[in-house]
């Protein structure tokens, strides 16, 4: 009188059967699956940087974790680790996805067997600018050079800008005026 409730326990396809008296018997295969996503749906990720991507599951890694296949599309445009695992327990993971070439519509594929493939485009985009003014500065003096990031600078961790002269022995820098550089 009662439907019977299917609860999967691990991945993988398992015969179920029926039987009753004064009936024929009935056997179908069940499936137990998981599923996955991949966001952000698109990744902009610039040239010789990482971005992260993050993969979630329908449902807690079993015992073990789960080990994921991950894929380029165009190793040439970015770069992945061949396998991500989520952690026994836990929903997600990070994937890491290094920009090599500027490139667009490319694919992140991560799956596994009796998981569902998960699909991103990633883009490589060119690497943000960074822009230091034009100096003349005269002979034993000093000047102050200024400049700007294409980009903001992530928040709270910033960025570090390191300006070199190409040739100290025509121009010292320092970060401060009382200090030959």
């Amino acid at each position: 009188t009662a439907n019977p409730v299917l609860t999967g326990v691990n991945i993988g396809t398992v015969q179920i059967s029926a039987t009753a008296n004064g009936f024929a018997p009935d056997s179908r295969s069940a499936t137990v699956t998981v599923t996955l996503a991949l966001t952000p749906g698109t990744l902009n990720v610039a040239q010789s940087a990482t971005q992260n991507a993050t993969v979630t599951l329908s449902a807690p890694a079993p015992a073990g974790g789960l080990t994921l296949n991950a894929a380029s599309s165009d190793t040439a445009i970015f770069t992945v680790p061949a396998t991500v695992t989520v952690p026994v327990g836990q929903l997600s993971a990070q994937i890491p996805v290094t920009g090599v070439a500027i490139g667009a519509n490319e694919t992140l594929t991560v799956g596994a067997s009796g998981v569902t493939t998960g699909t991103s485009t990633v883009n490589v985009v060119p690497a943000p600018a960074i822009n230091i003014g034009t100096a003349t500065v005269g002979q034993d003096l000093q000047d102050v050079l200024s400049g700007t990031l294409a980009q903001a600078a992530p928040p709270v961790v910033g960025v570090v800008v390191t300006i070199i002269s190409a040739d100290p022995g025509r121009l010292l820098l320092s970060t401060n005026p009382l200090v030959l550089g």
